[in-house]
């Protein structure tokens, strides 16, 4: 019963990931429960000098060739051969697993600030017009999938200024049980697949030796 309650508080734990973009550069942190890890750029230690780097060492010849001896066998890797059906349900069953995290998945924030700018006007405008119109047929599909609780996105266009400017901010959130309810059914179903897959290719053999 212990195990049980520890699993399930577990589960309950949110985990995600926090992307940001700016005029400062990427910054990309790791949600665990309420603290966020940053991950990249990583801080660099004071003082701390640059690992230098190692010379490779020569190849030396086989002992086992040189004493006369016989080499090890190598160990038998995974032969698999998967016809068109089989590819085309592991691709199915693969991105049904992968779409349930739409209704799981907290989009704790959102946030898009785009300047449209350049030195042609009309590239400018055209520009202008193709990202509010990927905007604009993103939006509803995104808004069916993700529960986003923080959104905050516009767009503008500035004939004045020659560079473009954008402001990016992205947080994904879900809990643990969710992962690993999801990461089950698609391990279940590959499996299955793999499988059915192996008979397959005994059952030919069989047949080509008779």
């Amino acid at each position: 019963l212990c195990i049980v309650i520890v699993l399930f508080l577990i589960g309950q734990v949110r985990v995600g990931c926090k992307a940001e973009y700016d005029q400062s550069g990427v910054q990309v942190f790791v949600r665990l429960g309420k603290f966020h890890i940053r991950v990249f750029p990583m801080k660099k230690k004071a003082g701390e000098a640059k690992p230098k780097k190692e010379k490779k060492a020569k190849k030396q010849p086989d002992t086992a060739e040189a004493s006369g001896q016989e080499p090890k066998k190598q160990k038998k890797k995974l032969s698999l051969s998967f016809n068109r059906e089989e590819i085309f349900s592991l691709i199915k069953h693969a991105l049904k697993a992968v779409g349930k995290f739409g209704g799981h998945v907290n989009v704790d924030r959102f946030l898009l600030h785009y300047t449209a700018a350049g030195k042609d006007p009309y590239d400018t405008a055209q520009t202008f017009g193709y990202v509010n119109a990927a905007l604009s047929s993103l939006a509803p599909i995104c808004a069916k999938r993700y529960r986003v609780k923080d959104c905050d996105v516009w767009t503008r266009i500035d004939f004045l200024e020659e560079k473009m400017s954008l402001d990016f901010a992205l947080a994904l959130s879900i809990r643990v049980g969710q992962v690993m309810s999801v990461a089950v059914v698609l391990l279940y179903r590959s499996a299955i697949i793999f499988i059915k897959n192996k008979l397959r290719l005994r059952k030919e053999s069989r047949q080509l030796i008779k």
